[in-house]
């Protein structure tokens, strides 16, 4: 007969050598690996990346074996992602459901195309409101791989849900030794994942180099989280602050070296505000002997020791780029905000039903004006609140506002203090959910993460997370 022993905030049966692995250590490591394929696979939304269809349909096996035997109380831990990958998932079917000539005629921005086919001197027939309905199909197809995520996480113990940080974490650290090599070799050398990318810079598991500086940006609260929940006993390893300070003055020195100015500020405002949700008692740090010893405030030390460490490091390395354009180059210069009066003529013309997600390639050609007429082309808006009402419409503002709700919803058990029921650590993990809420959401307003499989997923892990999927459940047993 096996007896139980306690580890760390969770009981697992005592088992003799050579004995398969528990089935919760079983289902953390499957997530684990799913994730890391999710990351490696899922660095581009570009239609045409050949890993998609390999990711989508992982995702897909995923599903059919996450909704297997699976409760009512693990649904309701990711109702809210999932409410909002129902959402799009239901705006995006809609418009690809065929309409009459009549109709389809008389939609707002469809002049153009009306022209071409006078020209042909034929009629257009029964068409979706997408103006490019394939790539309207692979925006739908794409919401499989965040789903899949959510469902395979719902499956999880609630300690595995906050274990998933160091999953994540090692992500991070993985992307980032593949931008060190990057950095190191030739230009578009064989470490370089995807063809189009920026091939001078370490843009790690990524083809954008800003996508590479958010998961970075993002991974910083992460890393201050695990030290905090390794405090208590919620099943994680032992960090030293030593390590984390270390790992995080690593991430600085990478995100400098990415030239991502957006993702630079954003891992700075992150690690701040993450060392103020740390527990009062450990912002605190005590050195020296007894006769001389010192108080330190984390708060104050660990931002001013990474700045300076990584500065100093990459001035001696010569990778600058993100520092240089933060000083030398203006706003108003950037291409992202001479797109800002096309895209505004893009919105005028498809009020209020939008052009379809997914199109604003295809589109912007045009509207695109002669003085940004150039050998590359504009993939993407470059500013995820614009592409929703250019995708939707007016009814790209019910995802936006569904997700504020969320996150104001989950804000007032973020904030109290700590109960017997709502101890710190699952304020903190709700905390954390907000936080890298707003980094990726702040991210959007510059660029587009939230279109990238991979960093959409660590979106929706987040929402559950704020939710209060990682909460010890009140009766201390199950999920």
């Amino acid at each position: 007969m096996l007896a139980k022993r306690k580890t760390r905030g969770t009981i697992f049966p005592k088992r003799a050598p050579g004995t398969a692995i528990p089935k919760q250590w079983r289902s953390f490591l499957l997530v684990g690996l799913f994730l890391f394929f999710i990351f490696l696979t899922g660095g581009a939304s570009r239609s045409e990346v050949m890993s998609l269809p390999f990711l989508r349909g992982v995702s897909a096996l995923v599903i059919g074996f996450a909704l297997v035997g699976i409760s009512r109380d693990e649904l309701q831990s990711v109702r809210q992602p999932l409410m909002l990958c129902g959402l799009m998932a239901v705006l995006i079917a809609l418009q690809l459901v065929p309409l009459p000539p009549g109709i389809w005629s008389s939609l707002p921005g469809r002049a153009p195309l009306l022209d071409t086919y006078a020209a042909l001197g034929t009629e257009p027939g029964w068409r979706p409101l997408n103006m490019v309905p394939y790539l309207g199909w692979n925006s739908l197809f794409s919401l499989v791989v965040p789903v899949a995520a959510l469902l395979a996480f719902a499956r999880l113990h609630w300690i595995d849900r906050r274990r998933v940080l160091l999953v994540i974490s090692a992500i991070a650290l993985v992307s980032a030794l593949f931008a060190v090599i990057q950095i190191s070799g030739e230009p578009g050398g064989p470490f370089y994942l995807y063809a189009i990318t920026n091939p001078t810079t370490g843009v790690g598991l990524f083809a954008n180099r800003n996508h590479q500086g958010f998961l970075l940006a993002t991974t910083i609260p992460i890393l201050v989280a695990c030290w905090q929940l390794s405090r208590g006993s919620n099943g994680m390893p032992r960090f030293h602050i030593s390590v984390v300070a270390g790992l995080v003055i690593f991430l600085f020195v990478l995100l400098m070296a990415t030239g991502s100015r957006a993702a630079l500020l954003l891992g700075g405002g992150g690690l701040l505000v993450a060392l103020m949700l740390v527990e009062p008692s450990a912002r605190i740090l005590t050195i020296g002997k007894k006769s001389r010893q010192r108080r330190i405030d984390l708060r104050i030390a660990v931002p001013v020791a990474a700045i300076i460490l990584a500065a100093t490091l990459t001035l001696l390395t010569g990778r600058t780029e993100a520092v240089d354009r933060l000083a030398g180059q203006s706003f108003d210069e950037e291409l992202r905000f001479a797109l800002w009066p096309p895209i505004g003529d893009m919105l005028h013309a498809s009020f209020p039903f939008g052009f379809g997600v997914g199109t604003f390639a295809e589109m912007y050609r045009w509207f695109e004006p002669e003085p940004l007429l150039r050998l590359s082309y504009v993939n993407q808006a470059h500013n995820d609140l614009f592409d929703l009402f250019l995708s939707f419409g007016l009814f790209g503002a019910l995802p936006l506002l569904f997700g504020l709700f969320c996150w104001f919803r989950a804000l007032p058990a973020a904030l109290r203090g700590a109960t017997p029921n709502d101890t710190f650590d699952d304020m903190l993990m709700r905390r954390l959910g907000l936080l890298l809420i707003l980094i990726l959401a702040a991210a959007s307003l510059v660029d587009y993460p939230l279109r990238i499989p991979s960093l959409i997923t660590l979106f929706m892990l987040a929402m559950a997370w704020a939710s209060g999927a990682a909460s010890k459940p009140v009766n201390g047993l199950g999920r």
